[in-house]
């Protein structure tokens, strides 16, 4: 049973996609738990997530501001899976100029990696707006 409680925010929005035309759909939401609330916006282009996987963007409250870190969601050659990304080249993160943003490496192997891939997993299953993804990881 998770510690965290994903609440999410309105519906999803539909846009099309930058690279092909299709339609990109937005997903955002709040998680709650262990003292703090957690912003989350995932977003993937319909229909294509085998080809273009979705990202998941998480900005994270800390005692000195708020961090921003991004997650992509990928189905390869070995199955699904997610990898820490550089939050620096997400288009998220112009809307909230005041985060500091995360490169990969300053987040993977820490405990802050630990907390986000449990941020991640709680999305990931209570999300029901996520629900194609979780049919592509399948």
């Amino acid at each position: 049973m998770s510690c965290f409680s994903v609440e999410p925010s309105g519906t999803s929005e539909d846009v099309p996609c930058e690279c092909c035309g299709d339609t990109s759909r937005t997903a955002r939401g709040y998680v709650r738990g262990q003292g703090g609330e957690t912003a989350y916006v995932a977003n993937w282009t319909v229909g294509k997530v085998a080809e273009h996987g979705a990202h998941l963007d998480l900005l994270m409250p800390t005692s000195r501001g708020f961090i921003g870190l991004s997650i992509e969601f990928r189905t390869t050659e070995d199955g699904p899976g997610f990898m820490v990304t550089d939050a620096g080249e997400r288009q998220t993160w112009k809307k909230f100029p005041e985060a500091v943003l995360l490169s990969r490496t300053e987040v993977v192997g820490t405990p802050l990696a630990t907390t986000a891939f449990e941020i991640l997993d709680a999305i990931w299953l209570q999300d029901d707006r996520l629900r194609e993804l979780r049919g592509s990881a399948a």
